[in-house]
């Protein structure tokens, strides 16, 4: 290790030697890499080392990291563990906060941690942990939105529907924008249940609703597109005109949801052995998609008047009308 710390000639390098002595256990190292002063002028990635630290569960280098004040802190850790799925190291993290003062806990962690495991059991568990910590600020309207939004991106539904039920939840103002989180995930089952709580009504009414539909064309959504229409009986010509845009006008490629798909076939979830290649996939199943969206879409009168005859007549010649 000497020799390496005498060769050291950037954050690359330096880098390269943390991790080296994490992946190794090499406590020593680690401490000496730590306390050297030519490695106080360089900016290493300390999420990065406190994410191989916890996969490998190295208490010892958890601690030194924690103890260093450059590094990372008590609350970033316990998001790598959530995010890790890993329940022994939210534990062991988790346990350090029983010496620190009830605003000190509150700071560091909140019910939103949960839903960060990707795994619906370990995050299940984790919920209920923290549901149960009385030092944390569970009742805190704020609170409970950042918690649907996060469980929302990971599709945790059994959590959604128990907060949904909170009889004081109140998402007069911020339920729309978790409408509209949920039309970029995907997530129809939360869409039909923010639009039926008790705020729905508000949630529909909302100004920028339109924003929800717009971000299902543009992820290429027709399911969601149609349920949201289907709760909204005007809009105003801006609006309108806001979707015709995107509804009509969505490059595929564009796509978040073409992105994600693709990531899908590289990790080799989806058989597409069947086609010449992935984009032939991809694009039929997008392009299927977006046919949908136009013919939804032409099927309201005020959407049809907005557009010229010559559009109007291309669009449904392209659905075969």
């Amino acid at each position: 290790m000497k020799l390496a710390l005498d060769n050291i000639k950037g954050s690359v390098t330096e880098n390269r030697l943390f991790i080296r002595a994490i992946e190794h256990d090499d406590i020593e190292s680690f401490k000496v890499l730590l306390g050297d002063k030519r490695t106080n002028s360089f900016s290493h990635k300390a999420i990065r080392d406190m994410e191989i630290a916890i996969d490998m569960e190295s208490v010892e280098i958890i601690n030194l990291l924690l103890n260093d004040r450059r590094m990372c802190d008590l609350s970033e850790a316990l998001s790598i563990a959530c995010s890790s799925n890993n329940l022994n190291m939210f534990w062991f993290l988790y346990n350090k906060l029983s010496s620190r003062t009830n605003d000190d806990v509150v700071d560091e962690l909140d019910l939103s941690f949960a839903c960060k495991a990707t795994n619906h059991d370990i995050a299940m568990k984790l919920f209920n942990i923290l549901m149960s910590d009385t030092r944390l600020n569970n009742d805190s309207n704020d609170v409970k939105v950042k918690t649907l939004e996060t469980a929302c991106c990971n599709g945790h539904m059994d959590i959604i529907k128990i907060i949904l039920d909170d009889p004081v939840l109140d998402l007069s103002k911020k339920g729309i924008n978790l409408l509209i989180t949920a039309c970029e995930e995907g997530n129809q089952e939360m869409c039909k249940l923010l639009l039926n709580c008790k705020n729905g009504g508000l949630i529909t009414e909302n100004p920028t609703f339109h924003k929800a539909v717009t971000t299902a064309c543009d992820q290429l959504y027709s399911q969601i597109v149609k349920l949201l229409l289907s709760y909204k009986n005007t809009f105003t010509s801006t609006d309108i005109l806001a979707i015709i845009e995107t509804g009509f006008h969505t490059h595929i490629r564009n796509s978040y949801r073409w992105i994600r798909l693709k990531g899908l076939y590289q990790e080799g979830d989806i058989n597409y052995k069947e086609w010449e290649s992935r984009e032939k996939v991809l694009n039929e199943i997008l392009l299927q998609e977006q046919s949908s969206i136009i013919g939804i879409l032409l099927n309201r009168k005020e959407v049809r008047d907005k557009l010229s005859s010559e559009d109007l007549n291309r669009y449904t010649a392209m659905l075969g009308g």
